[in-house]
């Protein structure tokens, strides 16, 4: 189901986004942000950056390394012989 908005809507919505940027308070990031790079503050949460994406990185290997074993023993179950053919007496 679509929703449809008027013209003049659709025009009113576009001029506030406008105004509200245009107008817009700046914001302020924190000290550890903004502050000084040779802080011990600036450093450390440069570090907790840099472990959290060293995490993220691990996490994101693994889960691709376990989709590419799941893959290689689809591929090896597709290329073994199936003996349930075969049956004795």
């Amino acid at each position: 189901m679509k929703i449809k908005l008027p013209h003049n809507q659709i025009l009113m919505s576009a001029l506030l986004l406008t105004l509200l940027v245009l107008f817009a308070l700046d914001v302020s990031a924190c000290t550890a942000c903004v502050g000084d790079a040779d802080d011990s503050q600036s450093k450390g949460v440069n570090a907790a950056i840099f472990v959290m994406l060293g995490g993220l990185g691990f996490l994101a290997m693994a889960v691709g390394a376990l989709f590419f074993s799941f893959l290689r023993r689809i591929k090896n179950m597709d290329a073994a012989p199936s003996n349930t053919a075969e049956a004795s007496p």
